[in-house]
């Protein structure tokens, strides 16, 4: 069963998670903030008895995509840095820039990091390259220069993030995938079956 606890700070929230810990079944997980991990497990070893700790695991998303990647396989290999993927950008920018129109004049180191913002967007959304152009698609009214603008720019938009996809995926592993790839391994192999 999955539990969500909220509230404002100094309510209670910490003690009723230790509370449900020290009842929890055969196999626990508690899932938190990156940067809360090591202060956790050093509470749940303080405040816990030994059997309860045996049965807890301390996982943060990160941990989680390591943890299913170790038993069900899937690690990411190769991942670009920063660096490698304002490169990429700025080579997928020019191999289409005779295919721009919105884009077409302006120039690259200008354009690179907010393409780099926007990819990262479209790609947290979920939104493909397919999508922008289907939208890009859609029939303006007749005079309509915003409506035409707009067009122009997600075209442009997916002919550049489909050409940074590609080389992107053609030599590195990409981090911003790890989320889809631990959900499909968690979903595939019911990690969470019969834990609390």
């Amino acid at each position: 069963m999955i539990r969500f606890i909220c509230g404002r700070a100094g309510s209670g929230k910490s003690t009723r998670i230790l509370e449900m810990l020290r009842g929890g079944g055969d196999r626990i997980f508690l899932i938190v903030p990156e940067q809360q991990a090591v202060a956790w497990e050093r509470r749940c070893a303080a405040e816990l008895e030994p059997a309860a700790n045996l049965r807890l695991e301390v996982l943060t998303f990160t941990r989680l995509f390591n943890r299913t990647a170790r038993e069900y396989g899937g690690f990411f290999t190769n991942i670009a840095g920063k660096a490698s993927l304002r490169l990429l950008m700025w080579a997928a920018l020019n191999s289409v820039r005779g295919n721009l129109s919105y884009y077409s004049s302006v120039r690259t180191e200008k354009l690179v990091p907010s393409l780099m913002q926007k990819v990262k967007e479209l790609h947290t959304y979920r939104v493909t390259p397919a999508v922008l152009e289907s939208a890009a698609r859609e029939p303006a009214e007749d005079g309509d220069r915003a409506a035409s603008l707009l067009s122009d720019k997600l075209s442009d938009l997916s002919v550049i993030f489909s050409a940074y996809e590609e080389l992107l995926h053609s030599s590195f592993s990409d981090s911003d995938d790890m989320p889809e790839h631990t959900a499909k391994a968690v979903s595939e192999h019911r990690f969470f079956a019969g834990a609390d």
